[in-house]
């Protein structure tokens, strides 16, 4: 899951598609999820607005590749991400985000920098951050959440969460939230509320509130997303935020 397109929550040619890698790796279907508009009363398929896959590639040693797949609901890829870790250590991230033509490309060298270059239509940009042990880039948000969700109940943790458009770092902070708000849903063993650290920019940017199993599994995600869907109202296209509900059915492929 990405962050909010208020704040967003090189040049990648899109070719990395699912049945482009060696078959030599076992490949893991590791989530679904379809996304509806926000408070959607009818979960139907004729409601569905995109949909939602994240496959786990494994390779050679520690090494894992996350791979995401964000479709239309005709099922055409419209946006990936790549996240590839070596243990839980990050070593590249990348985006396609076919929509409105953006692209990321970072990597994390031997001296602690993250080397971005990104890409929004014709303009290219090229940067570098410092990485510390607290920050997080969007698709880590689930496994920080698995990692560390017995220190909620000590109260608010605070990370780095580097904004692939803007190729910066922004503090953002997990909250505890109680299973009887609105936003959690009814049959959420855990419920978090993931929001902007610094007040002001919090008036501009909606928060993500996460819902989740027993199994720590995430099952339902209301707020922002890196899609953008048509504004009815006006000839261009808008940010989606919506409802998004998940489901397990493991598949292994070769």
């Amino acid at each position: 899951m990405s962050i909010s397109r208020k704040i967003i929550f090189i040049i990648i040619p899109f070719i990395l598609q699912f049945n482009s890698y060696s078959n030599e790796h076992l490949k893991t279907l590791l989530m679904k999820a379809d996304f509806f508009k926000k408070d959607e009363a009818e979960l139907t398929k004729s409601n569905i607005v995109f949909k939602f896959e994240r496959w786990e590639v494994k390779k050679k040693g520690k090494k894992r590749l996350f791979v995401s797949y964000f479709k239309n609901k005709e099922g055409k890829v419209i946006a990936e991400e790549r996240l590839l870790l070596e243990g839980k250590k990050l070593i590249r991230y990348e985006l396609d985000q076919l929509q409105v033509n953006e692209h990321a490309h970072f990597v994390l060298k031997e001296d602690g920098y993250l080397e971005m270059q990104y890409r929004k239509g014709k303009e290219d940009e090229h940067s570098k951050l410092k990485w510390e042990e607290n920050f997080i880039l969007p698709p880590m948000i689930l496994d920080y959440v698995k990692e560390n969700y017995s220190e909620f109940n000590k109260g608010p943790k605070e990370v780095e969460l580097v904004v692939p458009h803007l190729q910066k770092n922004i503090s953002f902070t997990f909250f505890l939230k109680e299973k009887k708000e609105s936003k959690c849903f009814k049959d959420a063993f855990l419920c978090i509320l993931f929001k902007p650290s610094n007040f002001f920019i919090g008036l501009f940017t909606e928060s993500l509130h996460l819902s989740f199993d027993k199994k720590l599994r995430l099952i339902k995600a209301s707020g922002p997303t890196l899609l953008y869907w048509d504004n009815r109202k006006k000839d261009s296209l808008r940010p989606f935020s919506g409802d998004s509900y998940f489901n397990y059915k493991k598949t292994n492929t070769k």
